[in-house]
């Protein structure tokens, strides 16, 4: 399945999240928006890495995942703040 057909399916569940949690990306996110969204998903631990770099993380909730990662990948010269 391509990359496009698989954002189509997720886009109603990553939708209702954002309404629940209040999460307004217009103009992107930082800590802030992570830490809220992590509040509202405890069965996951959220990760944010500089590129493919494993050891330069920029984001990272102290919590025990019951499941698994969620991990995001950033390719920006910008601060997560």
């Amino acid at each position: 399945m391509c990359r496009i057909a698989k954002g189509i399916k997720i886009y109603p569940v990553v939708k209702s999240l954002l309404k629940t949690t209040g999460i307004v990306l217009a103009n992107g996110g930082g800590n802030p928006e992570l830490n809220r969204l992590q509040e509202n998903v405890l069965e996951y631990k959220i990760v944010v890495y500089d590129g493919l770099r494993c050891d330069s993380i920029l984001f990272e909730c102290q919590v025990e995942p019951l499941n698994a990662l969620i991990c995001f990948l950033m390719k920006s010269t910008k601060t997560i703040t």
